[in-house]
């Protein structure tokens, strides 16, 4: 297929492909646009040489079987404007040279078995509205602020399930486009700053399996459009804020395994979506029966 030199788009996933993806592959025409191999059985490594590929606007190989490192030479594929690694087996460090890919809009690598810091330097990628490294368990160190100051993230940033440590920094409270804000499962710790409640469309909030302590940002109150707040396993204390009456759409409220105190506040009564609350092993009291017993209203 090499000698095909007009291919701009091969698609091929979903399929029942197996063995070693060719290191040929990377000779394909610099003309292909889209290459997709998801969803095979496929195995073995990105080529080297894949950067060839100089055309490439959409690189698709999720949920196959590959291995290995991904490789430096992915930074010259400049075009790119969504990379798909998920669900592989992916190892070693992200290249730093990823931070190239100035196009990139959508950046997923779950799954995989990534290690060591997230690179500073993809906060370079001032187009990015997806950014999804979350499950590489040995990705480690802070965050990078850098990241964090990427406003043009608006769908998603997940960073979930890693071993990521250290403070919240304050630059989160740059994201006013993003929608779902995932961070649990990490390492992360100190108190969640008061800047979040800039985050003024966020509709998912998950800072669950920490180890968060100090009180709940008054700020929370800001962020009215939330629907899931997550907050279960973590360090917090002092009382629960009346602020979240504000938040009329919530839905979803955890803030299960902390050390919470005081009443449950009476504006709770006042979430009308609300449909799962759990604030159990916390250290509450008093004002619950008072909100159970409002005549006409479902809790």
């Amino acid at each position: 297929m090499a000698n095909c030199s007009q291919l701009r788009i091969l698609l091929i996933g979903n399929n029942s492909f197996s063995g070693r993806l060719p290191s040929s592959i990377a000779n394909l025409s610099t003309t292909l646009d889209s290459l997709y191999l998801g969803y095979n059985n496929i195995s073995g490594h990105i080529p080297s040489d894949v950067g060839n590929l100089v055309g490439l606007s959409i690189l698709e190989i999720g949920h196959t079987f590959m291995f290995g490192g991904i490789p430096e030479s992915i930074g010259k594929l400049v075009n790119l404007v969504q990379l798909y690694l998920d669900n592989n087996s992916f190892s070693g460090l992200i290249p730093p040279s990823i931070g190239n890919l100035t196009q990139l809009e959508w950046l997923l690598a779950p799954n995989n078995s990534l290690e060591g810091p997230i690179p500073a330097n993809l906060g370079t990628l001032e187009n990015l509205q997806i950014l999804d490294l979350s499950m590489n368990y040995k990705l480690n160190g802070s965050i990078p602020k850098e990241i964090l100051g990427l406003t043009s993230l608006s769908s998603q940033l997940d960073l979930s399930y890693n071993s990521l440590s250290g403070p919240l920094p304050s630059e989160v409270g740059r994201l006013h486009n993003l929608n779902k804000l995932i961070l649990s499962g990490n390492h992360l710790s100190g108190e969640i700053p008061d800047s979040i409640g800039n985050c003024i469309v966020l509709e998912f909030l998950l800072l669950d399996r920490n180890s968060f302590e100090g009180s709940m940002p008054q700020s929370f109150g800001n962020i009215k459009g939330l629907r899931v707040l997550n907050l279960t396993m973590n360090k917090l204390s002092g009382a629960i804020p009346d602020t979240l009456g504000s938040m009329r759409d919530l839905e979803q409220l955890y803030l299960a395994r902390n050390s919470f105190s005081g009443p449950i506040p009476a504006v709770i009564q006042d979430l009308t979506l609300l449909s799962k609350m759990d604030v159990s092993f916390n250290n509450l009291q008093a004002s619950l029966g008072s909100m159970l017993h409002q005549p006409n209203r479902q809790k």
